[in-house]
């Protein structure tokens, strides 16, 4: 039996902020916190902190507070990945050994990396309202702008770490990963390569030649 686990940015980002002290039982050991894992004691609200960068503007509704809640959670797969194999690079992990001392190994990238302050939005997570022909009406998500002006396409990631292109038509897609995204034949080498390098991840166009 294989378990797979996806390390998101999010997962490295919260373990990086995590308060770590001594759990003093039996002969004691480290542990995070588990009142305030993040400084205070509404933790969704600390997760989104740390994942947008600023407080929340408004309340958290109950999907995105569930969303915060859901990510704090898989840490706890998160910090095995990360001490198992010594990395914190985001991607798709396995391990064949779920149960007794973890040997995780990362399989593939398909996580796509945040963007920098060097994105055409800075390179934070706001809320975007574009107007979506599919839909027929106006569509709002949060997310920061990749790439704008490659033609008449605009790129964006998510909060969730999907790739969302509204083009010029002005239908929106939404993509799971970064590679669904760059075996959409719809976008030519030049646009995904453009998107690649807006995300920081290197990105190589396969020749049957």
């Amino acid at each position: 039996m294989t378990d797979r686990f996806e390390l998101k940015p999010e997962h490295v980002e919260l373990l990086r902020h995590a308060y770590i002290r001594w759990w003093d039982c039996e002969t004691g050991a480290p542990a995070v916190d588990c009142k305030r894992p993040y400084g205070s004691s509404y933790v969704p609200g600390d997760v989104w902190e740390i994942i947008h960068g600023e407080p929340a503007q408004h309340e958290l509704d109950d999907d995105q507070d569930e969303a915060m809640r859901v990510l704090h959670a898989e840490t706890e797969t998160a910090l095995q990945v990360i001490l198992a194999s010594g990395s914190f690079e985001p991607g798709v992990y396995e391990t064949s050994q779920p149960y007794g001392p973890p040997s995780w190994r990362r399989v593939s990238g398909n996580a796509p990396e945040p963007a920098d302050a060097g994105q055409p939005d800075g390179g934070h997570m706001q809320p975007v309202v574009v107007h979506d022909t599919d839909r027929g009406c106006k569509v709002r998500f949060t997310g920061r702008k990749l790439l704008d002006g490659h033609g008449e396409m605009t790129a964006y990631l998510t909060r969730k770490l999907k790739i969302a292109i509204h083009d010029g038509d002005g239908a929106l897609t939404v993509y799971e990963t970064f590679d669904d995204f760059a075996n959409d034949t719809d976008h030519d080498d030049a646009f995904v390569a453009a998107v690649a390098a807006a995300l920081g991840r290197p990105h190589v166009v396969d020749l049957d030649i």
